[in-house]
């Protein structure tokens, strides 16, 4: 009787456990947009107060595998969005950020038993990329992610940002670990 109350709560412990976390995911506040995985082009609708905003636009250079960004507000001329080139897009959606959509970005690298998750926040108000990255070395026994956020990440005027993406770190390995400016 003992054994059969033990492997009861064995049971249904992960499941309590799961729901509790199920509950609290920050992935439940984003609209995903599902990806063509031979797609060298993503645009990305932007809304505020129920009307498009803008657009983001993102490229894959066909040669380099590297994609780059660009913010085009109505019709006008796209602007490049500056300071990274990404590789491997992993995620794309928006995020309702105080009542205005942001573009939620996920992008991954791997080589030699290191992983790096680029979790990055497309602020369409300033143009401007509030991000960081999250390395784990699969071949180390050390247990801590390497953490590096761009420069912009303490700006109080991003404040919501760093707030979503410190909430959101975990869900894509983040371990511990203190940042340190890319």
């Amino acid at each position: 009787m003992r054994q059969l109350i033990v492997l009861a709560i064995l049971l249904l412990l992960p499941l309590d456990t799961q729901a509790e976390q199920r509950k609290a995911s920050q992935k439940d506040r984003i609209s995903f947009i599902k990806i063509d995985e031979s797609a060298s082009k993503v645009e990305v609708p932007v809304k505020a107060g129920g009307q498009q905003l803008a657009t983001v636009i993102l490229v894959k250079n066909d040669s380099t595998w590297m994609w780059s960004a660009s913010l085009r507000r109505n019709n006008e001329k796209p602007v490049s969005l500056k300071g990274f080139e990404w590789t491997i897009l992993q995620e794309i959606g928006t995020v309702n950020l105080d009542g205005r959509e942001e573009v939620f970005v996920v992008l991954a690298e791997a080589g030699s038993g290191y992983t790096t998750m680029i979790l990055n926040l497309i602020n369409v108000s300033s143009s401007e990329v509030v991000g960081m990255s999250i390395g784990n070395n699969r071949t180390e026994k050390s247990t801590n992610s390497d953490v590096e956020t761009t420069a912009n990440f303490n700006d109080p005027k991003f404040r919501k940002e760093k707030e979503f993406l410190d909430k959101i770190k975990a869900e894509y390995g983040y371990v511990s670990g203190a940042p340190r400016k890319r």
